[in-house]
């Protein structure tokens, strides 16, 4: 599992973010970008007194809300900025010409996103400080106490990682010929975005303890989620959000969360899990295991640079068999660029451990010869 922040520290950025975030409903006529040579473009809103430096997130929801392809935007952006804003405000004035309005999103002074006026806020803020503690209740109600193993706020989520204590399973696994005890604890991730990338979400995470690796189970064994969609906000003026409505929300979110937790956590769960590991470390490898590793990398899109720390880990492991893969991913993950890429790569361990055999078998049989026959 990736190195993040601790759970301290996240909640001290968590506060500072709150305290400097401003959030308004914004009819699309009433702004526009501001985009000069050597400058950062900027969104220029009606009666306020600054202008607000658009961040990434800020033009990737900007190009995906107006409809914009991105690599033409990013062209614009780094080639041609004065064409850039005309496009945009060109597309702004048409919506709003249509009656259409934004949310604005601001953290620092700056424009972190331009979504959707139906965008349902759910802040991390919120979502932290309601859900985390009907989460420690939960464990502390069953005799686990709670683990938080990472954290991180990136520019597009928040997550917390954690697991329960005593909620565990010792299994044995064949690494080359020896037998070995693996140990895998039950855990969530908790995960949200201000900004439009994906919704609020609790999900089954694994915990192994030998290598400490996190694994993200696919959605449809265990996850509570819900969206940031709400109704139209926009009225034809420009106006700042409160805060009060979201509170609201967040608590009968949390509310929700108990029983779904209940369900998920569980030892049945637990040994469902170990039984699908134990059964991975039963399917060998049969290709070659370089071969497999380049097309597990097609299937899932993984990097040259992924694809060379998978097989790295799985070698040095001893363990060529379908677990053998899934954990060389999920300790891929540790290695991974960013905090965001680190869950996928946890959540793509996931999906490979269940995957149905018509995908896996070609994965594990491949032997380098299919490139050369096509």
């Amino acid at each position: 599992m990736i190195t993040g922040k601790t759970l301290t520290q996240l909640v001290a950025e968590i506060e500072r973010q709150n305290n400097a975030m401003h959030d308004l409903i914004v009819p699309s006529q009433k702004m526009e970008m501001v985009a000069y040579d050597g400058q950062t473009p900027a969104l220029r809103i009606e009666n306020q007194p600054d202008l607000y430096p658009v961040t990434e997130t800020g033009h990737e929801t900007l190009t995906a809300r107006l409809g914009i392809p991105s690599r033409y935007y990013a062209r614009m952006r780094e080639q041609a900025p004065a064409l850039l804003a005309y496009n945009v405000n060109t597309w702004l004035k048409q919506e709003g010409d249509e009656g259409a309005s934004r949310m604005v999103r601001t953290l620092d002074g700056q424009a972190r996103a331009v979504l959707s006026d139906k965008y349902k806020r759910l802040d991390n803020y919120e979502f932290l400080m309601t859900v985390l503690p009907v989460l420690m209740e939960s464990g502390a109600a069953d005799g686990h106490s709670v683990e938080v193993q990472s954290t991180e706020i990136t520019d597009r989520r928040m997550y917390v990682q954690l697991t329960f204590a005593g909620l565990e399973t010792e299994f044995t696994v064949n690494k080359g010929g020896r037998k070995v005890g693996e140990v895998v604890k039950a855990g969530l991730i908790m995960r949200n975005s201000e900004v439009g990338y994906g919704c609020r979400e609790i999900q089954f995470l694994a915990y192994t303890l030998a290598c400490t690796n996190g694994m993200v189970l696919p959605r449809e064994i265990g996850n509570f989620a819900t969206r940031h969609i709400g109704g139209r906000k926009g009225n034809g003026d420009i106006f700042a959000l409160s805060r009060e409505t979201q509170e609201a929300d967040a608590r009968a979110f949390a509310l929700a969360t108990r029983d779904a937790v209940k369900q998920m956590i569980s030892r049945d769960n637990l040994q469902n899990l170990v039984n699908q590991m134990q059964a991975a470390n039963g399917r060998p490898i049969t290709g070659a295991p370089d071969a497999a590793v380049r097309e597990l990398g097609k299937s899932f899109s993984l990097t040259e640079d992924e694809q060379a720390a998978v097989m790295r880990h799985m070698i040095n492991d001893g363990d060529l068999s379908h677990y053998g893969l899934t954990n060389a991913i999920t300790r891929a993950a540790q290695d991974a660029t960013s905090y965001d890429r680190a869950i996928e790569l946890e959540e793509i361990g996931g999906v490979f451990l269940h995957m149905p055999e018509r995908q896996l078998v070609p994965i594990l049989a491949a032997t380098g010869q299919e490139r050369k026959a096509a």
